[in-house]
């Protein structure tokens, strides 16, 4: 696409982001008596939200409907999504993950579990795991995808085999934030998969795991010295915090010692405020990539006040870790 043809779909954007929930949104969803009542909030503000049960399965399935309706209005705005790759991949391992977790569970296929818009095809992420034959995806994802099974099969370790997939999916998210040459999505990869593998290290430590575990929870990817983190990682939290002050991460020790939610939201805010500056470009894909981003976050958001809501959580814990809305 010539950079002027940008123009039509970043103001097409930047309407969408008129329905987008600001702050009193939040505020009306937080303080709703029920998960009904933000069932209620969100169906009025154009989300799919009617006729859903108070299980935590249906607010899931709201909350991947939403992503796909999402996807759904950048590819007819687009066309051609492969711009969006970085933001695409992660999806990818998402639907692999689920389909294995199907198969395993001799359970039949439910659309529903699935991310509608990745770059490969939801069926044939589906019958790779189905038949145990992994070979028709990339190369780095049938590896993936192999070990995940094999591991879920042979030791039932559901924890173990999402994390072979997470990680691959980090991996995957910082090879294309490379090769991308939007400098939005650069940023977004690099913020992704710098701040999974922080926070996959300040859990390894908290949970007491040896340096062979934490290798596998640290994905080899992002712009850390990962073995130094997992270095860290290994001997007490203090040394983790010490490692990240000198980098470029050192704002966030402060909401680690808080906690890994304030962690959370911390790079929420990060995120929402390194895009920010995108959204006034017209001539680049990065205004489009800044609100599939800004509604993600939003999707996180709500998930939150969902799990609130069917879990009878106390709201102000989960107000604090609310990100700043994009709009």
């Amino acid at each position: 696409m010539i950079e002027e043809e940008y123009i039509y779909q970043s103001v097409s954007v930047h309407l969408r982001e008129r329905d987008m929930l600001d702050e009193k949104d939040f505020e009306s969803l937080a303080a709703a008596p029920d998960i009904q009542g933000v069932y209620s909030i969100l169906s009025d503000r154009g989300w799919a939200a009617a006729g859903l049960s108070v299980s935590a399965a249906d607010a899931d399935r709201l909350l991947i409907v939403q992503e796909n309706m999402t996807w759904m209005f950048i590819e007819d705005l687009l066309g051609d999504l492969r711009p969006l790759d970085t933001l695409r991949c992660g999806n990818d391992y998402h639907n692999l993950k689920a389909a294995i977790k199907i198969v395993y569970s001799e359970d039949e296929m439910d659309t529903r579990s699935f991310f509608a818009i990745g770059s490969l095809d939801t069926v044939k992420v589906f019958e790779a795991a189905k038949n145990h034959d992994f070979s028709g995806l990339p190369p780095e994802m049938a590896q993936a995808g192999q070990e995940a099974y094999e591991t879920l099969a042979h030791t039932g370790n559901g924890q173990l085999s999402d994390m072979i997939l997470d990680n691959a999916a980090l991996v995957a998210i910082d090879k294309a934030g490379k090769e991308t040459k939007s400098g939005l999505l650069k940023e977004y990869a690099r913020l992704t998969v710098d701040g999974a593998n922080i926070k996959a290290a300040v859990r390894c430590c908290k949970m007491g795991k040896q340096s062979d575990f934490i290798e596998l929870a640290i994905a080899p990817a992002g712009t850390l010295d990962t073995q130094s983190l997992i270095k860290a990682a290994a001997k007490d939290l203090e040394s983790i915090y010490d490692y990240l002050s000198y980098t470029e991460y050192s704002g966030a020790v402060a909401a680690l010692r808080q906690g890994v939610a304030s962690f959370e939201r911390w790079c929420d805010d990060l995120m929402i405020d390194t895009i920010r500056p995108f959204k006034n470009e017209f001539y680049t894909i990065d205004p489009i990539a800044a609100y599939i981003i800004a509604s993600m976050a939003e999707i996180r958001a709500v998930k939150l006040i969902l799990a609130a809501k069917i879990n009878a959580l106390d709201m102000d814990m989960v107000t604090e870790r609310l990100c700043e809305p994009y709009v």
